[in-house]
């Protein structure tokens, strides 16, 4: 099958992508598209190469010893992770895709979220998994991104751990201090064999494994700098906000379907998956 090419992804705004404010809600199908609907009247909708929403692949990843998996296992959501992302869409029924990854490092801690990313094209990932991110040559804020990558996997190589695939609408204000994320049909599953091969050029559903797990509620971020505008308070003031995190959901189906092995729990603590 030929590809048409994607559309370029220009790098997230800065003051979102450094420090930010991120509170989740879950929704109900009905409740997405009704909020969706809501939302657009006041953020517009970002289109990526004309469609209004774009599939993602997070490819989570993690060192041999599953040290990410297991202090999510203890810690939930108020930990790091590491993940090479790649977007896509179809058209006349054919994927439509580049071949451009974006490497990221996010930490949480309670609401703040501090996240950077780097891009680079599939050929590099190999070896980038595993050895060092660093590169010469490239941009201030890339060179930064390249060391928190490599600052968390201390010198160890990393593996795909599982797939997060999902479909995401985006909404975002003119001075790149608001953010609304809407994902849907999110589905968990192991790698592929292939993947970063041209045996799997994007990992998409055709690609990808039966799930080891779906959610299907409907997954609303809201990503701020400043304060929340109060529309945005209003239109959710009754749904409740919740410590849902893709990265623990996804290493809970591993750990159920026996693919983890536990950690090693602190006294009086236990797996949270358990």
């Amino acid at each position: 099958m030929s590809h048409a090419v994607a559309p370029h992804h220009s790098a997230a705004p800065r003051r979102l992508t450094g420090v930010r404010q991120e509170v989740k809600h879950l929704l109900t199908p009905a409740q997405g598209s009704a909020l969706a609907q809501a939302i657009s009247q006041h953020v517009p909708i970002k289109t990526h190469g004309g469609f209004d929403h774009s599939w993602r692949i997070s490819i989570y990843l993690d060192t041999p010893d599953f040290s990410m998996a297991h202090r999510a296992l203890i810690h939930g959501s108020q930990t790091t992770k590491l993940r090479a992302k790649q977007y896509y869409n179809y058209k006349d029924g054919a994927e439509v895709y580049d071949d451009t990854y974006w490497l990221e490092s996010k930490t949480r801690a309670r609401s703040m979220v501090e996240k950077m990313r780097f891009r680079a094209p599939k050929a590099d990932i190999p070896d980038i998994l595993a050895y060092a991110a660093e590169k010469d040559g490239v941009s201030p804020e890339e060179a930064t991104a390249r060391l928190s990558f490599d600052k968390f996997r201390q010198g160890a190589p990393l593996l795909p751990l599982f797939i997060a695939h999902y479909r995401r609408y985006t909404y975002q204000d003119a001075d790149s201090t608001l953010r609304i994320t809407l994902d849907d049909a999110c589905t968990f599953h192991l790698p592929p064999q292939g993947l970063f091969t041209s045996q799997v050029p994007v990992a998409s559903r055709r690609h990808l494994p039966p799930p080891l797990a779906a959610e299907s509620q409907w997954i609303l971020e809201i990503k701020t700098v400043g304060v929340e505008p109060d529309w945005l308070a209003a239109l959710t003031e009754d749904i409740p906000t919740v410590d849902f995190s893709k990265f623990v959901a996804g290493v809970c189906a591993l750990h159920r379907a026996g693919r983890l092995p536990d950690a090693p729990a602190p006294q009086g603590e236990e797996n949270i998956c358990s």
